[in-house]
């Protein structure tokens, strides 16, 4: 009955990474901000089925780590022991995969984020102008209410410092013609310690609402503030400094939330094409080129291909500021620049082939024109763990094999991580 007020003890996870209790009454119960070993006190929300139900957190936890845990949408699992919670992420992976006997005979190796909290290049808020005044913070969890916040320690220092400086704004008055909402997305270089772009989006019908109260940001905040404009061509900002290779960015353009963890997967594809040598390398969903270029040394010549116009503008300004001779980056769809390499000027095989999708997969046009590709190697960077399997599963079916195993955790205090598994 929904409004029941129940204590559970929490002896599981749902993939999801909600706490799971049992009630001779009820039947199963799934707790967001709950973990295995806790007793909790709970009210249910919803019916999702028969015998199941969500529920409420009724106590607040983790307020040490945070004080907006168990409200704001962000970290399911605030203030929990870090080797329980990467134990836990070995458990959904497995879970998932156990269909999988290729998949489940591979170790898997563990690559743990190197600090708990702190590690956040990138948060996107949600904002509104409302009677004059501004608010800005995180939707509750399955929700679209704002949780106002003024900090948030996942996110690096430097914008956890812009966050101070705008929740110093509320105090302030603005003359807007209308009440409106809109999305602010801050992105902190790591090449400046201090460096933070701060991208403020709204619809069409907005922009131009927005456009005009942008002095009030840029007057108070002291630094400059960009409204984002699909067509801009704003200047780049530097976004990571290798030994010898530096990624530039601009607004708009998609990087990794945890550079830190995006560098250990560039340095596990990198030690994958220094043992194979390849000559001719395939990436796709390649966005700027954030995990091939800084290898450009290691091959014959590199073929990148992206739907996202922007991702593929700021590649080609990467290959152009690194003097790269050997890359050339298309923006059209995956599978139809795959199945028109030739007229493209693509070579019709490739020796290595890096997949970086979105969370819904390659989908069954890439897979096959993968299998009449017939590379070497490949290696998949999901963030994903269904998609990771029903591609996995795809893979299996036209001959690839996997033989190595990767778990990367890019957000700790949350059940996402990325995998990495290499095919041959």
């Amino acid at each position: 009955m929904i409004g029941q007020t129940l204590t559970l003890d929490i002896t599981d996870l749902h993939d999801w990474g909600f706490g799971v209790g049992q009630s001779a009454d009820y039947g199963r119960i799934y707790v967001p901000f709950t973990f295995p070993g806790e007793r909790v006190t709970v009210t249910l929300t919803e019916k999702v089925r028969n015998s199941q139900w969500l529920a409420r957190l009724n106590e607040p936890r983790g307020l040490d780590f945070c004080v907006q845990a168990t409200r704001c949408g962000g970290c399911l699992w605030p203030g929990i022991d870090y080797a329980t919670q990467l134990g836990w992420k070995k458990n959904l992976l497995v879970r998932a995969a156990r269909s999988l006997p290729a998949i489940m005979a591979l170790p898997i190796t563990v690559h743990a984020s190197e600090k708990v909290s702190g590690v956040r290049n990138r948060i996107h808020l949600h904002a509104n102008f409302f009677n004059g005044r501004f608010e800005f913070g995180f939707f509750a969890r399955g929700t679209r209410s704002l949780i106002p916040v003024a900090d948030c320690p996942m996110a690096e220092d430097a914008i956890r410092t812009v966050l101070a400086k705008l929740a110093a704004l509320r105090d302030k008055e603005v003359a807007t013609r209308e009440n409106f909402g809109f999305g602010i997305e801050l992105i902190h270089c790591s090449a400046d310690a201090s460096l933070v772009q701060m991208v403020i989006y709204a619809s069409p019908a907005r922009r131009a609402e927005l456009a005009r109260v942008l002095p009030f940001f840029t007057t108070a905040l002291h630094f400059p503030v960009t409204l984002h404009d699909p067509e801009s061509t704003a200047a780049p900002e530097v976004w990571q400094r290798l030994p010898d290779f530096t990624y530039y960015t601009r607004p708009g353009c998609f990087q990794q939330g945890n550079t830190a963890q995006a560098t250990v997967i560039r340095d596990l594809i990198g030690a994958e094409l220094l043992a194979a040598a390849p000559g001719v390398l395939f990436d796709l969903y390649s966005g700027s080129g954030n995990y091939s270029l800084a290898h450009h040394r290691l091959v014959t010549q590199i073929y990148g291909v992206d739907e996202n116009r922007i991702g593929v503008e700021v590649a080609a300004l990467n290959i152009e500021r690194n003097r790269v001779a050997n890359a050339v980056f298309h923006c059209g769809s995956v599978a139809e620049t795959l199945a028109q390499r030739p007229a493209l000027g693509w070579p019709e095989r490739a020796d290595t082939v890096i997949i970086d999708p979105a969370r819904w997969g390659m989908g069954g046009q890439v897979v096959a024109e993968l299998a009449r590709l017939r590379p070497g190697k490949i290696i998949y960077v999901s963030n994903n763990t269904a998609s990771f399997v029903r591609d996995a599963k795809a893979l299996l079916r036209v001959g690839f094999q996997p033989t190595a195993l990767h778990l990367v955790d890019f957000f700790p205090n949350t059940p996402h991580f990325d995998t990495v598994t290499v095919w041959g």
